[in-house]
């Protein structure tokens, strides 16, 4: 080839870039689900379609945020590593 492919960014929990890719996007899926669920109900009950509405997606959108939340500072926030060709690690932390 005519260039080397740089070495895989991986962290200490054994997840790299496409972990963190497909925890954002689980995550935003979940969230339209979410909606679609919500909107689905409120549509069901239209003479109070606000408070249905509301009381949904507060009841689903309140414990997947803490979910987010400890995905993204317990999991996905440990300092990534990267291994240059020799083996040794280049750039330990992130800031």
């Amino acid at each position: 080839m005519l260039w080397k492919k740089p070495a895989k960014a991986t962290d200490r929990a054994g997840t790299g870039q496409r972990g963190r890719v497909a925890a954002i996007i689980t995550f935003d899926l979940a969230m339209l689900i979410e909606l679609a669920i919500a909107m689905y109900r409120a549509n069901a009950h239209s003479s109070d379609f606000t408070g249905v509405f509301l009381g949904t997606f507060l009841a689903l959108f309140i414990p997947t945020q803490f979910l987010w939340w400890y995905v993204r500072t317990k999991i996905l926030s440990q300092p990534s590593e990267q291994q240059g060709d020799d083996g040794s690690v280049v750039g330990g932390e992130r800031l």
